[in-house]
């Protein structure tokens, strides 16, 4: 009979089953067994005989390791859970050092998962773009998230790649009138039917196959809906939007965090008689967006859009311009798009960078306190080790029980991190201006990686002392424990200072960005915008034929010393318009911002005339855009280098002339450059009442403003607001870093200093006989505070050589985000070592004091 060998699978069974000594013997046992079972071909019975002399072993081998594992397991925790209790002050530093290490990866990992979620809820998110616009000219180019109201309709007619297209075209200010009130709402849009095929849009109560298929109809958010009639389900009812009444024909869903475009009502895109932005090319009016028909590239695509407006449009090239549209996907748009008219401000990807390296570099310091208190009782543990050796135990067991116990810690550490954020998460959303739920760990992925985090942290934190302590010799740690007291102690002294450096980096992080907002916030931007109220209407026109009569009345109270009026104010929107010199519209042309004012505004504003004159109301031509005042960068802009050459030009035709030059003022925050910028006389565009105040009485002022407004737009809710805060309101993004990295600072500073704490009593006690000997000799308690705190000095001041140039080169990276920025300057490094100076000697010295006071007898007699 033919002798069959087993398959390689089972050589690789027996290799676990048996030691090497009997391997080959087994080998030609099953060989054997194997050879009466089978035929001749070795086909038959060969299940049989896998089952019989393979699988059973192999199931016995599995269901041996999982008890011996249980067994190991339960001695680990028990174990573990006994030097809990022994070291109490030692494993609780170990477990709040961790827990809060844990706590403030956990928030970031919250803010980052809901960052990078935005808009993923949407169906055939792979399919769907939204179509920017970019326009160029001899001297400016410009790009907007916003779009022309023909495109879409053109692209669905003639590409057949386009499967859905459709627009949304937003209003601000909207009056909306139920039952006899009348509120103000701003994300209110009118929308194509084919929007809800394009964007996922959950609805509540209605058809979205037909709810704005009508003129007049809209639907509402849930919110909405409750807010203006107390209950959810309003379908058939009316809302009045100026003087139409609208009938709600759906409910939706409140548009959710993790959106790009957000809104509260949605109307039909339908009028009896369209405006003329409707099909004009020009002018940008809606947002577009499309769903591309399945395998369509993108790419091809995009390319055979790009000149779709050059190709119809004849006037732009008589204008000297291109206009050029492109795709962007809509998974892209919150962190990858910086674009003019974005709905809201985009995310930032650094901020994610930089807040999880600093999550990670927290929780670093956590694992390096564990390290070090773990390391530095190595002593203590010497002959635990050398009995459990002489006991036949092995290293990898060793390692085993010292990463069990780091294991236990860190998920004892993990118990006070969601404890932690359950309780903080309200407080942290309102400092750090986030909405964060702690609903959102409840999913799949937000619970693997905190598993996953905490796995980590236990791994990273406990290795070394693992290896560190397994690696005694049991007759040396038996004899000779003392002389392991200084084992790994240059290991344990460059973690110390890595954990400092961290500290001090982001100490220096913390002033910079401090400083930066600060000055910000104070340096002047070239107007007056101090004790100044901003009125604000809903739409333009109001104030085209009575605006002087409304200053007028406004200034009859003696708190009021100055009335103006605009299209707009430094810190809002302002809105975009081509300007040229006369006759020369295609080759001395550009596209800047301007403002609509009265006579007022430049003496209200405080703005300093270079050259020229202000408005006035003593010369005809100031009348409504008969006349225009530049600022200095508009004159620059244009290639003139004196204000007097400057004055010599008009703009537009009919020809405008240049009556006066303005210094540069910033009508955005310092985080951009001073822009060109126009004014004129325009009525019809004021929307905004800006009162100078004396600062008395100011409930008394308030009061009466609120009464004039009544009096002037009786069905008009008033809204104001301060100018100086408004304008700072653009710092918002800067401020919220400032704070979360203020929490982020000051929490590596409460671990870091806890690891001082629990290190600096483990020394104290090591060296209590020294330090009686030298209270004997007549050491007073503040020379022994020093001499027991020195090495904690000379650790921070090497920390502080290493982490000012790292922090140098990080912070100027981010600061290339400000056109005005300030100069870290060495005082800053400077007072970043002295204060983590101060804190780690001072944190130090108070855990020595109560060791160094105490009578030398009772330190000889210790032990």
């Amino acid at each position: 009979m033919k002798r069959n060998k087993p398959p390689k699978i089972a050589e690789w069974i027996i290799s676990l089953l048996t030691r090497r000594g009997n391997r080959q013997t087994l080998i030609g046992d099953l060989e054997e067994e194997y050879t009466l079972i089978c035929t001749e071909d070795g086909k038959v019975r060969a299940d049989a005989w896998y089952f019989t002399q393979i699988g059973r072993p192999f199931i016995s081998f599995i269901r041996n390791r999982v008890l011996w594992s249980t067994v190991m397991l339960k001695s680990y925790i028990k174990i573990a859970w006994r030097n809990l209790i022994k070291f109490r002050k030692y494993s609780f530093i170990n477990i709040m050092g961790l827990g809060l290490g844990l706590a403030c990866c956990i928030v970031i990992l919250m803010y980052v998962q809901l960052e990078l979620s935005y808009d993923n809820y949407h169906e055939d998110l792979d399919r769907i773009y939204r179509i920017p616009m970019h326009k160029e000219s001899s001297s400016r180019q410009i790009s907007w998230a916003m779009n022309t109201a023909p495109l879409a309709p053109t692209l669905k007619a003639l590409f057949p790649q386009v499967e859905k297209a459709g627009r949304l075209y937003f209003m601000s200010d909207v009056p909306i009138k139920v039952n006899g009130e009348t509120r103000f709402e701003d994300d209110v849009a009118m929308v194509d039917q084919e929007i809800f095929d394009i964007l996922s849009v959950s609805f509540l109560h209605g058809d979205p196959t037909s709810a704005l298929s009508r003129p007049n109809t809209a639907v509402l958010t849930r919110e909405m809906a409750l807010r203006y009639f107390g209950i959810e389900d309003v379908i058939g009812k009316t809302i009045q939007v100026g003087s139409e009444d609208i009938e709600i024909t759906g409910i939706i869903q409140d548009s959710p965090r993790n959106t790009h475009m957000k809104f509260k009502i949605l109307g039909a895109l339908f009028f009896e008689e369209d405006p003329w932005w409707m099909n004009h090319w020009p002018t940008v009016t809606t947002y577009t967006y499309v769903k591309l028909v399945e395998g369509t590239d993108p790419v091809v695509f995009g390319k055979l859009i790009s000149d779709t407006a050059n190709e119809r449009v004849p006037e732009l090239k008589r204008r000297g311009e291109t206009v050029t549209f492109v795709l962007q996907p809509v998974k892209d748009i919150h962190l990858q798009s910086h674009l003019n008219l974005e709905r809201e401000p985009p995310g930032n990807p650094m901020i994610l960078v930089v807040f999880s390296s600093t999550g990670v570099l927290i929780l670093l310091i956590s694992c390096i306190n564990f390290i070090n208190l773990t390391s530095a009782r190595y002593v203590n543990r010497a002959k635990e080790v050398g009995v459990r050796k002489v006991s036949g135990a092995g290293r990898r067991q060793l390692i085993g029980q010292f990463m069990g116990e780091s294991f236990v810690i860190s998920f004892f550490a993990l118990a006070i991190a969601i404890i932690a954020v359950n309780i903080l998460l309200p407080l942290l959303n309102r400092l750090l201006s986030v909405h964060l739920e702690i609903s959102d760990l409840i999913s799949m992925a937000s619970l693997m990686g905190i598993f996953i985090m905490t796995i980590i942290a236990g791994a990273v934190a406990g290795s070394y002392p693992a290896i560190l302590l397994s690696s005694v010799q049991p007759v040396v740690a038996l004899k000779h424990a003392v002389f392991h007291r200084h084992r790994g102690a240059s290991a344990r002294k460059i973690l110390v200072i890595a954990q400092f450096v961290i500290s001090i980096t982001l100490i220096i992080g913390s002033i910079i960005i401090y400083r930066q907002i600060d000055f910000m916030k104070y340096k002047d931007p070239g107007f007056e915008k101090e004790r100044k109220i901003v009125l604000s209407l809903p739409y333009n026109g109001l104030l085209t034929e009575r605006y002087e009569t409304v200053k007028e009345a406004f200034q009859d109270h003696p708190s009021i010393v100055g009335a103006t009026v605009s299209s707009t104010v430094p810190g809002r929107q302002f809105s975009t318009n081509k300007i040229w010199i006369s006759g020369h519209m295609n080759d001395r042309s550009m596209s800047l911002k301007f403002l609509r004012v009265d006579h007022d505004f430049i003496r209200e504003y405080d703005l300093d005339v270079v050259a020229g004159r202000p408005f006035s109301r003593e010369f005809t031509a100031d009348k409504k855009f008969g006349s225009i005042i530049i600022n200095e960068s508009l004159m620059h802009a244009f290639g003139w280098e004196t204000s007097e050459e400057a004055m010599k030009n008009t703009f537009f035709d009919p020809p405008r002339p240049i009556v006066g030059i303005v210094k540069d003022f910033h009508i955005r925050g310092f985080q951009h450059d001073l822009e060109p910028l126009y004014m004129n006389i325009w009525p019809e565009r004021f929307r905004h009442i800006t009162l100078s105040l004396e600062t008395e009485n100011m409930r008394q002022t308030l009061a009466f403003i609120e009464e004039k407004y009544k009096e002037f737009f009786p069905d008009l809710p008033i809204d104001y607001f301060f100018l100086e805060s408004d304008f700072e309101h653009q710092y918002l993004t800067e401020e919220r870093i400032n704070r979360i990295f203020g929490v982020f600072t000051l929490l590596g500073i409460l671990i870091s200093s806890m690891g001082i704490m629990g290190l600096a009593s483990y020394i104290a006690e090591q060296r209590t006989k020294v330090i009686g000997i030298r209270k004997t000799l007549g050491a007073s308690v503040s020379g022994l505070m020093i001499f027991l705190t020195k090495d904690f000095g000379k650790w921070v001041l090497i920390a502080s050589l290493i982490a000012c140039p790292i922090a140098y080169v990080a912070l100027k990276q981010w600061m290339t985000n400000f056109a005005y920025r300030v100069s870290p300057g060495w005082l800053t490094f400077l007072l970043a070592g002295a204060l983590y100076f101060v804190i780690a000697v001072t944190t130090a010295a108070l855990q020595v004091f109560r060791t160094a006071r105490r009578n030398p007898v009772e330190s000889l007699r210790y032990e």
